[in-house]
């Protein structure tokens, strides 16, 4: 494999976005004292948990760790994004 991003690696951050924003709302939706502040901070530290594990066995140990740490934080705070887009958009739509 000659570079760090391939077809694999993006079907896995879209698994990866849509896994987190999932916990996201069984966060809400059924632990009712976890503060809603802390979703954020939840999404990038299982995404970046979940993208080094990714990474650094697809790679060998080949991809720097910066780089990984990088993935992870975009990755996280696009699941977060998407969360609040939906959540957001959803409030506006159906006004009750």
């Amino acid at each position: 494999m000659n570079s760090l991003y391939d077809a694999r690696f993006s079907i896995f951050i879209i698994l990866d976005i849509l896994g987190i924003c999932l916990s996201a709302f069984i966060f809400k939706k059924f632990i009712k004292k976890f503060p809603n502040k802390l979703i954020p901070l939840v999404n990038i530290s299982m995404s970046m948990i979940t993208t080094i594990c990714y990474l650094d066995y697809h790679f060998q140990k080949k991809a720097p760790m910066l780089f990984l740490i990088v993935m992870g934080l975009i990755d996280g705070l696009a699941a977060t994004g998407l969360h609040q887009l939906v959540k957001q958009t959803k409030q506006y739509i159906f006004i009750k």
